[in-house]
C-alpha cells in the first residue's frame, strides 16, 4: 500500500476518479473543490492498496483551506 501525490488534477482524476465517483454523494465537496482549483497549485493524493486494486482513499490540500479527505 502506498500514498501517491501530485499537483496535477488530470493525474489525480486518472488515478482516483473511479473511487471518488463510486461514492459521489460522500465525495461531492472534494470533487467540486478539485475542479474549482484547476490551474492553481494544490496537493492531491490517493491511497493505492498493495494488492493492486483501485484506490480506497483520496485527499486534497490547498492551503490555507483545511485538508479534505475521502476514504472508506
Amino acid at each position: 500500500m502506498a500514498w501517491c501525490t501530485t499537483a496535477s488534477l488530470d493525474k489525480f482524476l486518472t488515478a482516483a476518479n473511479g473511487y471518488l465517483t463510486s461514492k459521489a454523494a460522500e465525495n461531492t465537496v472534494l470533487l467540486s473543490a478539485a475542479y474549482d482549483l484547476r490551474g492553481t497549485d494544490p496537493l492531491f493524493g490517493w491511497w493505492e492498496p498493495s494488492e493492486g486494486t483501485q484506490p480506497r482513499g483520496a485527499f486534497l490540500h490547498a492551503p490555507p483551506a483545511p485538508l479534505l479527505i475521502a476514504g472508506g
